[in-house]
């Protein structure tokens, strides 16, 4: 749900409840991103919450031909310094050697334990190795 009060940067943030299991994020081919094999692609979001989110995954997520390949997800709970703040979560992944560029890749909140926050100015780089 987009929210234009409670932002950390730009006009808009996204406002999730306990009703949202996955967040609006980023999917697309992997070549979109010009990602290839072992590439290592980070992820970092802002977040923020009037309380803790100890069940709250940074994913990064790709499938090929229907199926998944890979999936990695990171807690955001170590990266919450405070509540009622900005707080920044990070993802780091090595992607694996035999991919082709047709995955579909996948980024997004999963938001497990049902929480109640913002996200804003998720980022996403990739280097080739």
């Amino acid at each position: 749900i987009r929210d234009s009060i409670n932002i950390q940067e730009g006009r808009y943030s996204i406002r999730i409840n306990e009703s949202l299991e996955f967040s609006p994020g980023y999917t697309g081919k992997l070549r979109e991103l010009r990602a290839g094999p072992s590439s290592v692609v980070e992820v970092s979001v802002a977040f923020t919450a009037s309380e803790m989110l100890p069940q709250t995954h940074l994913v990064l997520s790709m499938d090929h031909q229907g199926k998944n390949i890979y999936w990695k997800g990171e807690l955001m709970a170590p990266y919450q310094i405070s509540v009622n703040k900005w707080n920044r979560a990070f993802l780091v992944a090595s992607l694996p050697e035999n991919l082709t560029g047709d995955e579909e890749i996948k980024i997004y909140i999963w938001n497990s334990g049902k929480g109640r926050f913002w996200i804003d100015d998720m980022q996403i780089n990739v280097y080739l190795r």
